[in-house]
């Protein structure tokens, strides 16, 4: 999934500067939906627990949809 792992990268980037700080799985897989990209919500959370394994992001699973709650700088510069 390195593709898939990239453009949800981008997409964190891309939302997480707004003014709570978090970016649900709901939203990137939405984004990649409107974008028409062929990937499910077990895909996103898949790649999203990959980059927490891998200290990128910091997730926690509060609500049904996974949160990023954390950004790891060297992920977004």
């Amino acid at each position: 999934m390195p593709g898939l792992r990239d453009r949800v990268i981008a997409i964190i980037c891309e939302e997480w500067p707004n003014p709570e700080n978090k970016v649900q799985s709901a939203t990137i897989y939405e984004r990649l939906q409107s974008a028409d990209a062929e990937a499910s919500e077990h895909d996103v959370r898949e790649v999203l627990i990959q980059l927490a394994n891998h200290d990128e992001i910091t997730l926690v699973f509060e609500t049904a949809s996974p949160t990023v709650v954390g950004v790891h700088p060297e992920l977004c510069p």
